[in-house]
């Protein structure tokens, strides 16, 4: 992920601040049509304001790499055993059509890439602390 990546990252996103309502609106409805099994990510957040202040706050830490990084990895280890690397690509789906949609005509090759860039960088930290807490759980061999 380059300088240039996290710049237009915020910017798109900075664009989304007055319509976070709306935006999560779109993310469930983009979810969920993906995969009707993940219902649950909702259960605690029924109006979608964890989701954006979950994805507000990772955008703000993207040049910080040193702060974002481990709170990616606990992000992963809390998500625990139920949750798998489909499911996590499912998301990353889902938030690509939700920004593609919400940006409009401002969704460019520039913004996609962007964006493809952070997705791979969340969606590979939050996978490999997902992948050492399931190790941690399985029974040691006899």
């Amino acid at each position: 992920m380059t300088p240039e990546h996290v710049a237009t990252a915020r910017k798109s996103f900075v664009r989304l601040a007055s319509r976070y309502t709306q935006v999560a609106d779109m993310f469930r409805v983009n979810l969920l049509r993906i995969d009707p099994t993940l219902t649950t990510v909702f259960d605690n957040d029924p109006e979608g304001h964890g989701l954006m202040q979950t994805f507000a706050a990772v955008v703000a830490l993207l040049h910080k790499p040193d702060l974002l990084l481990p709170a990616l990895q606990r992000m992963g280890r809390r998500l625990g055993p139920d949750v798998d690397a489909e499911q996590i690509a499912a998301v990353g789906r889902a938030v690509m059509d939700t920004l593609r949609q919400a940006l409009g005509r401002r969704w460019d090759a520039e913004t996609e890439g962007a964006w493809t860039a952070v997705y791979a960088m969340v969606s590979m930290t939050v996978v490999s602390a997902l992948l050492v807490e399931a190790q941690a759980f399985e029974p040691l061999a006899a």
